[in-house]
């Protein structure tokens, strides 16, 4: 599930939830995670095509999340109490009476650098057990549209844990083309490929009629004591 998590921190880094329909292609690199992701938003709908044999549906208004596991034609549902289960958990798992750390900031090194057609300020951001780098566009076309609607999505599903591993959205003065995040070692690379506004079907957020539902893991976090 570790990649499926790092997958998941990626992803709702750059998700938005816009009126128009979006279609956001994206290279990933590391963390046995190497390839194209495409993220087809419509309405309050994402779907992101992780890998081939991967497909996640979030429903910002319910918070649903449905797993789509085309080789085994399989799919796993986490409905949004159970991710406040889940909330609910890790914070049992901080000590009790312990203070909250300063939120991060997101820290700009001076340092600028194109990536593809667009110039970007690299900005740094770091909090327990996440270093990130993020090269920011401030020209990319509609990025105020982005930006302002992903907060929408973070607030979904199971990106809701992990909201403290990445910045706000309205903390980013331009569109981040360019993402690496370190977590447990492990160091992902996201680029911006492209942003298109197309029409999405409909049909590509329902399960379809041949998968079969499998159990949801247990995600245990075990508690301090």
């Amino acid at each position: 599930m570790k990649t499926g998590f790092l997958a998941a921190v990626t992803l709702f880094g750059f998700l938005s939830f816009v009126r128009a329909d979006f279609v956001i292609t994206q290279q990933v690199e590391g963390a046995m995670q190497t390839g194209t992701m495409v993220v087809k938003i419509k309405g309050d709908k994402s779907r992101a095509d992780i890998a081939p044999p991967l497909s996640t549906i979030t429903d910002g208004a319910t918070g649903d999340v449905v797993t789509l596991m085309h080789s085994q034609k399989t799919f796993m549902k986490i409905p949004a109490d159970r991710t406040r289960a889940l909330m609910e958990q890790m914070q049992k798992k901080q000590a009790p009476g312990a203070a909250a750390a300063p939120a991060p900031m997101l820290v700009p090194t001076g340092k600028k650098e194109k990536v593809g057609a667009y110039d970007c300020e690299i900005f740094k951001w770091d909090a327990e057990g996440v270093s990130a780098t993020y090269w920011i566009a401030k020209g990319y076309p509609k990025y105020p549209d982005i930006l302002a609607a992903m907060e929408k999505i973070q607030n979904a599903g199971l990106a809701q844990l992990a909201r403290s591993m990445t910045p706000k959205p309205s903390d980013f003065p331009g569109m981040p083309v360019k993402t690496e995040l370190t977590i447990a070692g492990q160091k992902v690379t996201t680029t911006l490929v492209t942003v298109t506004e197309e029409n999405v079907d409909p049909a590509l957020f329902t399960i379809p009629g041949d998968y079969k539902e499998a159990p949801t893991p247990a995600f245990n976090f075990p508690t301090t004591k």
